[in-house]
């Protein structure tokens, strides 16, 4: 089975969606995902919804830390929302939750609505 992670733009946001595990499998893929993202000048930021992530490790940390950095570096949003389970249980033994500021997602996911960008 390969990785998923799926992309929802609704007006200057671009919404990532990773499904299943955020690790060394997927890490490198989703910082371009989410630098192509930040590259796109009709957008003003990028929210990563991990409501639909199982697992996550270092690299899956550090893919979203290296988008954070990257957001500041452009000047635009960079927001985590929906960790639950395990990945939000890292992201608190970390201290990634707060430097993150992973918050609970404001609506509900449209993950069955949007296309798949295949990892």
């Amino acid at each position: 089975m390969h990785p998923v992670v799926r992309a929802h733009r609704t007006g200057g946001q671009q919404t990532l969606y990773p499904i299943g595990e955020l690790d060394a499998v997927v890490a490198d893929h989703f910082e371009v995902m989410v630098a192509t993202a930040l590259a796109d000048d009709r957008l003003t930021g990028v929210v990563v919804d991990l409501s639909a992530v199982t697992f996550l490790d270092c690299a899956g940390i550090g893919a979203l830390i290296a988008g954070r950095h990257a957001a500041l570096r452009s000047a635009k949003a960079f927001d985590v929302v929906g960790a639950n389970g395990l990945p939000r249980r890292v992201l608190e033994l970390t201290g990634t939750l707060t430097r993150l500021r992973v918050t609970p997602p404001s609506r509900e996911s449209p993950l069955l609505e949007t296309p798949l960008a295949r990892v």
